[in-house]
């Protein structure tokens, strides 16, 4: 699967500086560095969702922002994966599930978007109609945008705030 990385010079002195900040600054869970690189994720996630095929409007709908939950592991002090929501089927789901005459589950009234990867990628037989990556490519620079522009207000805010 393929993987694009914008790398932002600094951030882990900027997390520094801020850690040495108040606590309305930097919170346990990212603080202000966390809601900026949320709403910058925001722009590329609508971008994707616009860009997807609208046959059933599923696979737009299952587009989403996801905050790793251990991004030290991967060397990042924050992390978002912007994917497609994966639907986890439990026995019972299973049971209540639309089934087809011949007993299986007919996945195309689950809102399971199981096939995103098909659509992004192609197959042998299916021409590639790339929606995550075009939509990557052509909001990142807007979206580092974002992200300065909401950390540089929550930090001004936060000063502000303190000022009283």
């Amino acid at each position: 699967m393929a993987s694009s990385t914008i790398k932002v010079q600094g951030l882990d002195q900027l997390l520094k500086n801020l850690e040495q900040l108040p606590r309305e600054l930097v919170s346990k869970n990212g603080g202000l560095v966390r809601t900026a690189l949320f709403k910058a994720t925001k722009r590329i996630r609508e971008q994707a969702r616009q860009r997807a095929p609208h046959d059933t409007g599923v696979l737009a709908k299952n587009i989403i922002a996801v905050r790793d939950k251990n991004p030290r592991a991967n060397g990042a002090s924050e992390r978002y994966i912007i994917t497609v929501r994966k639907k986890r089927w439990s026995k019972q789901a299973k049971e209540r599930a639309t089934r087809r005459a011949n007993g299986k589950i007919d996945y195309r009234r689950s809102n399971d978007a199981y096939y995103w990867r098909w659509v992004e990628f192609g197959t042998a037989t299916q021409q590639a109609q790339p929606f995550l990556r075009p939509a990557f490519e052509s909001e990142k620079e807007a979206a580092v945008l974002d992200f300065k522009d909401s950390l540089a207000s929550g930090i001004k805010r936060v000063v502000a705030k303190m000022r009283k």
